[in-house]
């Protein structure tokens, strides 16, 4: 029995699509265990210190922040209700390198708010500023805040957040 002109060529064609699809799917379900999220409700950037590195927000890293004051920050309402500065823990986005980051260095920051995501607060970029930078958190004891560098401070089991100003939990603002 004579086949078909491109039969064979036919089969082999769906054979080798259904092959590349089936590895498509796989490196999609092997890359990240982030999942898509909606598009951000703000975008902000300010500069700040490492409190705490280590810890999770579900599949993302997460990091402790002293930031300065955020004078147009909007609530989940859309109103400008500003933030006072803070130290806050934030989910660090996957392709944000964490590693080499250490407690007390001065940092600009930039972060997408989400009401109604999880994370809420997703750092989307970081940047080491140089040593020795001060910042103003707006008091008397503005610039990075002094930690005693200990093992268990760079490994997140002490925060080395100001006692004066307390962490605030991300799904609390």
């Amino acid at each position: 029995m004579k086949q078909p002109k491109g039969f064979l060529r036919g089969r082999l064609g769906w054979f080798t699509l259904s092959i590349l699809m089936a590895l498509v799917s796989l490196t999609g379900a092997c890359g990240s265990s982030e999942t898509a999220l909606p598009p951000a409700d703000a975008t902000y950037e300010v500069e700040g210190t490492i409190q705490r590195i280590g810890g999770s927000q579900g599949a993302y890293a997460e990091i402790v922040i002293r930031h300065r004051s955020i004078t147009d920050f909007r609530n989940r309402e859309g109103e400008v209700v500003g933030m006072e500065s803070m130290a806050m823990p934030f989910a660090v986005a996957s392709e944000i390198p964490v590693e080499g980051l250490a407690i007390g260095d001065p940092v600009s920051v930039a972060f997408e708010v989400r009401w109604e995501a999880d994370p809420v607060l997703l750092v989307t970029g970081l940047e080491l500023l140089p040593p020795g930078t001060r910042i103003d958190f707006g008091n008397s004891e503005a610039g990075p805040v002094e930690t005693e560098g200990t093992e268990a401070s760079a490994t997140g089991d002490s925060d080395g957040a100001d006692e004066s100003e307390p962490e605030v939990e991300a799904d609390a603002i």
